[in-house]
């Protein structure tokens, strides 16, 4: 869950039991994540996101150079920006958890998102691709400022872990082979923002300017429209980021040469980062132990006819349990290598809440 204010556990609320944490009593209109209707919203937020990581890199890198129009795409967009402010109002009225309890005090939840992911979340839904389409006739260079500027929008994908740990306790899945696609798709996906970083190159060169588009026009490939020109710089980012560093796109100017030499070193550590992660799905430490352990009693559950419904609320409860056992432990390990006088410092700290509770420590 979110990290919250001690207050959040002194707002005096009425506590039960719900599910695999302990609900407050939630302010009307306030929602807890564990209703079952949650999950199509976490997927419809998730689809957009998978969009935004995919489309607006793209149309910023490969069709700036295009006129703009009011088309499918801009009304897709539009639609995506939609579903966006509604999870703004969504997140203002959404219970967190914190220390077992789900928090349901709508001041405190706007409070930590406030403090958090709004800037993030409104900084993302600015409409920058409709400003510019307003003001084509005011210079290209606005225009592509402007359309510079949507790649903000980029920042949203990163609540993606935030809604998949949401999603894994609500739906079965085999860890390993999520794991599995994962590389696969952080591949694509890096690969595809490749791509289109060395399409920007693209995107701020005067007409008259030769780079490595026109260089690849005159060698005979085929770069007429957007897509052909994602293709030949998809297959070049492809080499980039496998290693393999042999593609015919070749920079022509500074800028371009600058730009490649980054991502060339991004491509090395995307390479490493990779390899390491095939190299740890093949090894068995204490989480993947759990993991499967957790698979197997779904899978005697669902064997005796038991319903999702009950064997989502235990995958939650245990996943909960090993992450606070998780927590835990990391301290324990630490203090134990602390000095005594840091040790006593830290455990006041750790439990000044309780400690606050009883009067003759108070006083």
């Amino acid at each position: 869950g979110q990290h919250a204010p001690r207050s959040a556990l002194q707002s005096g609320q009425l506590c039960e039991v719900s599910e695999s944490l302990v609900v407050c009593k939630l302010d009307r209109g306030v929602v807890n994540p564990e209703v079952p209707w949650f999950l199509f919203w976490d997927a419809a937020v998730t689809g957009c996101l998978a969009f935004t990581a995919i489309v607006t890199p793209y149309e910023v890198a490969f069709l700036g150079k295009f006129n703009l129009s009011v088309d499918l795409l801009f009304a897709v967009n539009r639609l995506v920006d939609l579903i966006f402010i509604l999870d703004i109002v969504v997140q203002f009225n959404l219970a967190f958890s914190v220390a077992g309890f789900w928090v349901g005090d709508r001041k405190q939840i706007a409070s930590l998102y406030l403090r958090g992911w709004f800037i993030i979340d409104v900084v993302s839904i600015l409409p920058f691709d409709a400003i510019s389409f307003l003001t084509q006739q005011s210079g290209v260079r606005m225009v592509k400022a402007f359309r510079m500027l949507r790649l903000l929008k980029l920042l949203r994908v990163l609540k993606l872990s935030r809604i998949r740990a949401r999603m894994r306790s609500s739906l079965y899945w085999n860890e390993w082979t999520v794991r599995q696609c994962a590389v696969v798709i952080k591949l694509l996906v890096i690969a595809h923002w490749v791509c289109c970083a060395n399409g920007l190159t693209l995107v701020f060169a005067d007409e008259d300017t030769e780079t490595w588009e026109t260089r690849a026009a005159e060698a005979g490939f085929a770069v007429d429209s957007p897509a052909e020109s994602y293709l030949f710089s998809l297959h070049w980012a492809v080499n980039v980021v496998t290693g393999v560093g042999n593609s015919s796109l070749n920079h022509a100017t500074p800028g371009e040469l600058v730009m490649a030499i980054v991502l060339l070193g991004a491509g090395c550590v995307t390479l490493a980062r990779l390899i390491g992660s095939t190299i740890s799905l093949t090894k068995s430490d204490e989480y993947d132990e759990f993991i499967h352990g957790l698979h197997e009693f779904d899978a005697v559950l669902a064997s005796q006819g038991i319903g999702p419904s009950f064997r989502s609320r235990c995958r939650k409860y245990f996943l909960n349990q090993w992450q606070n056992k998780s927590a835990d432990g990391a301290v324990k390990t630490l203090m134990q290598q602390a000095s005594p006088a840091l040790q006593s410092e830290a455990t006041v700290l750790l439990n000044s809440y309780w400690i606050d509770q009883v009067p003759y420590f108070r006083d």
